[in-house]
C-alpha cells in the first residue's frame, strides 16, 4: 500500500528489503514512522509508532 503522505526519506521504494530484515513477532516498534510506509505494508498484530 502506498502511503497517502509525501514525505522526505520515504521508505516505500525499499519496503520489501526492510520487510526481509524485520524480526518475526507480534509487535512492530517503529520510532521513525514518517509517512508510515513500513507499517502500512507489514502484518503485525500490534504497532507502536512514534
Amino acid at each position: 500500500m502506498r502511503p497517502f503522505l509525501k514525505w522526505a526519506g520515504n521508505k516505500y521504494k525499499i519496503v520489501e528489503d526492510i520487510k526481509r530484515l524485520l524480526p518475526v513477532g507480534n509487535r512492530l516498534i517503529e520510532p521513525f514512522v514518517g509517512s508510515g510506509a513500513v507499517f502500512l505494508n507489514t502484518d503485525y498484530k500490534s504497532y507502536l509508532l512514534a
